[in-house]
């Protein structure tokens, strides 16, 4: 039930165990900051943290679109994306969650990630401003979500998207939120509204606290010893950021619970769940949960495709126009989710 790729994108080496050469240089500028900050010893504030997110991507659409910015379900903020060609006809649609720990991150931080989307498929791109933790814990965020996907659903007609092309997505924090509220329409409330889920490197256990076999660096392969060293320092400084993030998120509830950490759902849980496809880099922190999630799912005969970009890190989707794999990850995206199954 599992389809398994590996994608090499530089001719260094045509084998997983070398770091790309951009993802490189970005860890090694983050490990120069990462003294400057300890020098000076202080603990970034929550500001500085959703200040400190984001990347300076670049627009590389061909097609003219239209944007709006509006609001559903009384205070859910939006911002829709459809090439004008298309407009008044009814096509897909892709309701995107972006990440941000579930604290920070927003629709301005994924704007070159949904442009793209809208730009080379023949979609509609939904972008959800969903409230944020500490101020809103779960399950607010996730409720804004599912809202926005009923909301859609429902008013599918109008707002000319073809419902049964209803489709959700989005990065690291956004890829748990495209899951759990999968699990939420497809296994909770039977809704059914969803066809299928694209999460690119999801948070998907919010219960390790930064520890344990989920962050074991020996894990992972290295051609390079020195990168092995660069490669190790940013997983486990990545895994200490990991306890405060989850408790701002999951606050007093059971973290065990599914619609907060999905590798611990049930199979009659998982069986429900429409077909779904990962992407994830080679050096992602949270490519072992993912791999233990996707073998969860094998064992409960779930549809489900696995991509691993070999060389890559984490949050490699905020670089439109710099990264190579930020643009082919729309283009697989696009392919999954367009391609009757």
């Amino acid at each position: 039930m599992k389809a398994f790729i590996e994608k090499n994108f530089f001719k260094k080496s045509d084998k997983p165990g070398i770091v790309d050469p951009n993802a490189l240089k970005e860890l090694t500028s983050g490990r120069k900051n990462d003294q400057k900050d300890n020098q000076e010893s202080k603990e970034p504030t929550l500001i500085q943290l959703r200040d400190g997110m984001g990347w300076p991507a670049k627009d590389i659409c061909k097609h003219e679109l239209v944007i709006e910015d509006r609001i559903v379900k009384g205070h859910v903020p939006i911002k829709t994306y459809r090439k004008k060609s298309l407009l008044m006809k009814n096509i897909p649609a892709i309701i995107f969650f972006h990440g941000g720990g579930f604290f920070g991150g927003s629709i301005q931080n994924v704007e070159q990630i949904c442009r793209t989307f809208a730009d080379k498929g023949d979609v509609s791109v939904i972008s959800v401003g969903y409230r944020l933790s500490p101020e809103n814990p779960y399950p607010a965020g996730l409720l804004d979500c599912y809202n926005v996907v009923e909301y859609f659903a429902i008013h599918a007609a109008q707002e000319f998207i073809d419902s049964e092309k209803l489709f959700v997505s989005g990065d690291s924090a956004g890829g748990n939120l495209s899951i759990c509220v999968s699990l939420l329409d497809c296994a909770h409330f039977k809704s059914s509204y969803i066809k299928k889920t694209l999460a690119y490197y999801p948070v998907v256990d919010i219960t390790t606290a930064g520890q344990g076999a989920f962050w074991d660096t020996d894990q992972y392969f290295f051609s390079n010893q020195e990168e092995a060293k660069i490669v190790k320092s940013y997983i486990k400084k990545f895994a200490q950021q990991d306890t405060i993030i989850d408790e701002w998120y999951g606050g007093d509830i059971n973290r065990h619970h599914s619609l907060l950490s999905p590798i611990f759902a049930s199979k009659d849980e998982v069986a429900l769940l429409p077909p779904l496809k990962i992407i994830i880099g080679e050096y992602d922190p949270l490519r072992l949960q993912v791999e233990a999630f996707i073998k969860h799912l094998e064992d409960c005969g779930v549809s489900t495709e696995y991509v691993i970009y070999n060389g890559m890190i984490h949050a490699f989707m905020d670089k439109i126009g710099c990264f190579m794999q930020a643009e082919e990850g729309i283009d697989d995206g696009i392919e999954f989710l367009l391609t009757d199954s």
